[in-house]
């Protein structure tokens, strides 16, 4: 069940509230079961503990995971607000400061001293909390937002390379810092948390293609229509060992509905052929809206208009007010003009 939040300012009170409820969960995860078995859990959070074992170990200095963190982020912030947009960049505020406080504070010992466990288990905990922010429309800053603000410049590196690059670093680091077990675990730990986060994502929802061949696809096509609110795509093929023409039915479902068909398919022809697949995405009526993402240049060039458009704007508006009072002043001129003229003029005699 769905419940809707009509007031807009509640809702996003709820968002915030949400977004650090997520940030906990990464916080307690990365304290709790991470760093307490010197397993980095990948992304900038985890190059940030991984730098700091490293300074640490190489110089006796020691810098808090915390501070590299917020130092990263506050740069990134500044180019996401322009490129990204201010709604996003005040959602990645609350996602990077809870965060960086939740790891600096959010401490609590549960006697967890197993890479495997701490690895498996955290993992799955902040690939959860990072799920909840990211569906909310957050961010925790990080290689998520310059992999966004990156991919906005140069649409062909996507986020997912970006983040796959910088766990790549993470894990060499890993393995100069703690040597080569602890990076295994590290590997371990980055592929389930990006498994348990692309799971939230997706809401626990998959979609199917189903294709259907039978010689009943009226009948079919009107129940899937009725019984599941799905529509259907008639293809029109041709059989290359008969010869004979076929009717193929190209229907997309969600995964709870898949039974649902299969039961109406059969019960209308029995000798259907059918077979599915499952599909990464699905954009339309029914399923995810797509929204375009523009490019940094094209992003600057229609603000670039926008601005120039509306000083010219302004200066019409300028230039019309002024012809409207010059039009004002020589009203009186006009009309005194006018009447002299007419004083001028000879009466005529009617007589003459």
């Amino acid at each position: 069940m769905k419940i809707e939040i009509k007031n807009k300012y509640l809702k996003e009170i709820l968002r915030g509230i949400f977004i650090i409820f997520g940030t906990a969960i990464m916080g307690f995860s990365f304290n709790s079961f991470f760093r307490i078995n010197q397993v980095a859990p990948g992304g900038v959070s985890g190059l940030c503990a991984v730098i700091s074992d490293f300074i640490g170990k190489l110089t006796g200095f020691t810098i808090t995971p915390t501070i590299l963190y917020l130092c990263f982020n506050v740069i990134l912030i500044v180019f996401a607000f322009l490129v990204l947009g201010k709604k996003y960049v005040v959602f990645s505020i609350i996602g990077i400061l809870s965060y960086s406080l939740f790891i600096q504070y959010l401490t609590f010992d549960i006697g967890l001293n197993d890479m495997f466990l701490g690895s498996v288990f955290g993992a799955v905990l902040m690939g959860f909390g990072t799920g909840i922010v990211v569906k909310l429309g957050g961010s925790t800053g990080g290689g998520e937002m310059l992999g966004k603000i990156i991919n906005r410049i140069n649409p062909s590196i996507t986020v997912g390379k970006f983040i796959i690059a910088i766990d790549c670093f993470v894990l060499l680091l890993s393995f100069v810092t703690y040597g080569i077990v602890n990076s295994l675990y590290t590997l371990l730990a980055i592929y389930i948390n990006g498994i348990v986060v692309d799971k939230v994502l997706e809401g626990g929802t998959e979609t199917r293609a189903f294709y259907i061949i039978s010689s009943k696809p009226q009948e079919i096509s009107f129940e899937i229509l009725n019984k599941l609110s799905r529509g259907a795509t008639l293809i029109k093929a041709e059989g290359m060992y008969s010869g004979a023409e076929k009717d193929i039915l190209m229907c997309l479902v969600d995964k709870h509905q898949v039974q649902k068909l299969k039961e109406i398919i059969f019960e209308i022809d029995n000798k259907a052929f059918i077979f599915n697949s499952r599909v990464t995405e699905a954009y339309g009526q029914g399923f995810n809206a797509y929204i375009e993402h523009k490019k940094l240049s094209a992003i600057l060039k229609d603000s670039a208009k926008f601005k120039k458009t509306k000083k010219m704007t302004k200066q019409s508006e300028e230039n019309l007010a002024e012809l409207k009072q010059e039009a004002t002043n020589s009203e009186p001129q006009i009309k005194s003009e006018e009447n002299e003229k007419q004083s001028e003029e000879p009466k005529t005699n009617p007589k003459e």
